[in-house]
C-alpha cells in the first residue's frame, strides 16, 4: 500500500513536470497521472485516457513532439469530436470519420482553414467521401446558403444530393444532373424549379428547364 502511494506521488509529480514543460494544463496532468497509474496497476484499460490526453494537448498547442508521437503511434482520439477528427486527419485514417454527421462535417469545413497543409488536404479528401446522409445534407445546405464555389465543386465531383430540405434537395439534383429524383415533386417542388430559372448558374437554369418539361406529378403540373 505504501509502495503504491509513493509511486502515485512520483507519477503525479512527473506528470505535472512534463505537462508544464510541454505547455499543457493541470487538467491534462491529472488525466496522465490517472492513466499512468491505471496502466501500471490495471493494465491497458486506462491507455485511452493517456492517448486522449496527448491528442487533446496536441490539438490545443500543436507541439511538434506530440505531433510526432501521434503520427508514429497512429493515435486517434475517441473524444471530444473535434480532436478525434483532427487526429484522424493528422494520421490519415479517414475511414474512422467519414460517417460523422452534421457536427463532424462542420469541423471538417473548419479544418480547411488549418495552418497544416496535410490537415487541409485530408479534410478536402474527407469531404469528397462522406457516408452520412445528415452530414451530406449539411454540406449541401451550406452550399445552398453561401454558394461557395469550392462547396459546389465538392457536390458536383462527389455527386452528392441532399435528401432535405426540399429546396436543397432540388438544387443539388439540378447541380448534379440527377433529375429523376425530383420529377415527381408536387406544388412546392415546381415552385422551387420555377424559382431556379432565375439562378445565377447556367447549369442549374438549364436543368430546371429540362425538369419542368418532364414533370410526372399531376399536382405539380396543375
Amino acid at each position: 500500500m505504501i509502495f503504491k502511494t509513493l509511486l502515485l506521488f512520483i507519477i503525479v509529480v512527473i506528470s505535472f513536470f512534463v505537462s508544464a514543460l510541454l505547455g499543457w494544463g493541470s487538467l491534462e496532468a491529472i488525466y496522465i497521472s490517472i492513466a499512468l497509474f491505471g496502466l501500471i496497476f490495471v493494465g491497458s484499460l486506462c491507455f485511452n485516457a493517456l492517448s486522449n490526453s496527448i491528442c487533446r494537448a496536441w490539438a490545443y498547442n500543436r507541439n511538434p513532439l506530440l505531433s510526432y508521437l501521434i503520427v508514429k503511434k497512429q493515435w486517434i482520439a475517441t473524444s471530444p469530436l473535434k480532436v478525434k477528427i483532427l487526429t484522424a486527419l493528422k494520421t490519415q485514417q479517414l475511414e474512422s470519420i467519414l460517417s460523422e454527421g452534421r457536427k463532424g462535417v462542420a469541423i471538417l469545413l473548419e479544418a480547411l482553414n488549418d495552418h497544416e497543409p496535410l490537415i487541409v488536404n485530408q479534410a478536402k479528401l474527407s469531404l469528397h467521401r462522406l457516408q452520412n446522409s445528415e452530414g451530406i445534407n449539411y454540406l449541401c445546405q451550406q452550399w445552398q446558403e453561401t454558394r461557395e464555389t469550392f462547396l459546389g465543386d465538392i457536390i458536383l465531383q462527389s455527386n452528392y444530393q441532399a435528401t432535405s430540405p426540399l429546396k436543397v434537395k432540388i438544387l443539388t439534383a439540378l447541380k448534379t444532373n440527377q433529375l429523376e429524383s425530383i420529377l415527381s415533386e408536387g406544388r412546392k417542388g415546381v415552385a422551387i424549379l420555377l424559382e431556379a430559372l432565375n439562378d445565377h448558374e447556367p447549369l442549374i437554369v438549364n436543368q430546371a428547364k429540362l425538369s419542368l418539361h418532364r414533370l410526372q406529378n399531376s399536382e405539380g403540373i396543375n
